[in-house]
């Protein structure tokens, strides 16, 4: 139990810092990305709009540009930029003042790519351009961010190290404290199924003794309506202290549960078979649609345990003259055994769907004394399918029709 709780509040701790670490990464790179497309568009619009070059008085003075932060009078002589002038496809003039890593084929060559390609902005390699109409020609910047964008792989690098290194930090301390956290859920948890466990022995004694002593009147007074009361009520109490010793030892974790390779077609059948009787008994009918050789490891006795509750709950809360009906069939993708049993139940409700696996809950308490129900099978159903990674689920359509899901990992 101590382990499985450790494990489920560590993966739940790092989920939650994996999603915290996430976002901020995607903010300190967004924000550092686009503060630096701000700045490149800022220095772009300055260049256009004194034709592709700085003013005349600079580099002498620090240039005025809006919204540009990094402006002084070094800006001059650290921007790298080249500007092109075309008409009518051909290329006018160009200014390469300020960069040297192109040759003059070269600049040509992106700046005829963007007049053709039709943008008015962009990214092409590591320079970010501006396409402007100046009368009738067109006026293309081009702005080196070799370095910003350099830096911003940088930053995302460094983020992911440090994000990486946060995670195992949490890993750690998560996994030191965990034992200490759950402990107190543990020791209650174990507590309480102790208590089941040490009841249910300390019924059986009684129980057991009821028993005799009915059977001793019966057999010197004969069978009366009231030890056949007393006869029936001790075997539901029987049935129900052996239920609880189930669930107490499912809520164990399972480190080496049992698995065989087993005909799972002929376990389902086997235990669904002898079910059609009791439905034709009351006026029912049980119908199956179960996959032929299905093969697959599971815990041999728990999945006839699990396929007996929900028949028999089928049977028991289903209509009268109702249908009950069973599938079963092997996802082969997934590896898992899925098996639905329904059945038609007027009296449902669909807001009482999602108590039906909790224990001792039952719809209808004075129809489940006449079948018999102790509303602790279905926890028990789903107990099982938690302890071997599958899950139990039921819903309710609006034909009234009740359907339990089981899907197991085989």
């Amino acid at each position: 139990m101590t382990k499985k709780l450790q494990q489920r509040f560590i993966t739940v701790g790092m989920l939650s810092a994996l999603v915290v670490v996430i976002i901020v990464m995607c903010i300190i790179n967004f924000a550092n990305h686009f503060q630096n497309i701000s700045q490149a568009d800022s220095m772009l619009s300055y260049l256009v709009e004194n034709d592709g070059d700085f003013p005349g008085n600079l580099p002498s003075a620090e240039p005025d540009i809006p919204n540009y932060e990094a402006a002084s009078p070094e800006t001059y002589y650290s921007t790298r930029f080249f500007s092109v002038w075309i008409k009518d496809g051909t290329i006018e003039k160009i200014n390469t003042q300020s960069i040297a890593a192109l040759s003059q084929s070269e600049v040509e060559e992106y700046a005829l790519y963007v007049y053709n390609n039709d943008k008015s902005g962009g990214y092409l390699d590591e320079y970010r351009y501006s396409v402007s109409s100046k009368g009738d020609q067109t006026l293309i910047v081009f702005l080196d961010c070799l370095q910003t964008r350099t830096s911003e792989k940088r930053i995302m690098t460094l983020s992911v190290i440090i994000a990486v290194g946060a995670l195992l930090c949490i890993f750690i301390l998560l996994y030191l404290f965990s034992k200490r956290v759950v402990a107190p859920i543990a020791e209650s948890s174990e507590k309480q199924k102790r208590f089941i466990t040490d009841a249910s022995h300390e019924l059986k004694t009684p129980l057991a003794v009821l028993l005799a002593n009915t059977e001793i009147i019966e057999a010197q007074n004969g069978t009366s309506e009231w030890t056949e009361s007393s006869r029936h009520q001790i075997d539901r109490m029987t049935q129900l202290v052996g239920q609880l010793m189930t669930l107490a030892s499912l809520n164990e974790v399972e480190e080496n549960v049992q698995l065989e390779e087993t005909d799972i077609t002929e376990l389902i059948s086997s235990e669904v078979t002898p079910f059609k009787a009791v439905a034709a008994n009351k006026g029912k009918t049980l119908s199956s649609d179960i996959a032929l050789d299905m093969h697959g490891k599971v815990n041999i006795k728990h999945l006839r345990e699990v396929t007996s509750i929900l028949v028999d709950n089928a049977i028991k809360y289903s209509d009268e003259n109702g249908e009950i009906k069973i599938s079963a069939y092997i996802n082969q993708k997934k590896h898992t055994l899925n098996m639905s049993v329904s059945n038609p139940c007027e009296s449902a409700n669909k807001d009482e769907v999602s108590h039906f696996f909790d224990r001792f809950y039952r719809t209808d308490s004075s129809r489940s004394r006449e079948t018999g129900g102790s509303g602790i099978g279905l926890s028990i159903a789903s107990a099982v399918a938690q302890t071997y990674n599958g899950k139990l689920s039921a819903k309710c359509s609006d034909e009234k029709i009740i359907t339990f899901n089981l899907i197991l990992p085989i």
